[in-house]
């Protein structure tokens, strides 16, 4: 398991996307990048960020989850 650093939000810079930074480096935000759903992966970790509980983030985990979803289900 990936170890997510909760105690700080991600930044988006004017275009909406978030700066890159060390996560470059974690294979699993690699993996999400090309899915093409890191945005919906960053909107979870904020929600996390703010709520410090998954339970009151399932509205954005299930958008991330279905984006993931159609990624697979493209690549196949």
């Amino acid at each position: 398991m990936s170890a997510h650093d909760y105690t700080t939000p991600r930044t988006r810079g004017a275009t909406g996307n978030t700066e890159q930074n060390e996560d470059d480096d974690d294979p699993v935000v690699s993996a999400i990048r090309r899915s093409g759903c890191l945005d919906e992966h960053y909107d979870v970790l904020d929600c996390m960020y703010e709520k410090k509980d998954w339970r009151a983030c399932q509205d954005v985990l299930n958008v991330f989850k279905s984006c993931m979803n159609r990624a697979k289900h493209a690549k196949q």
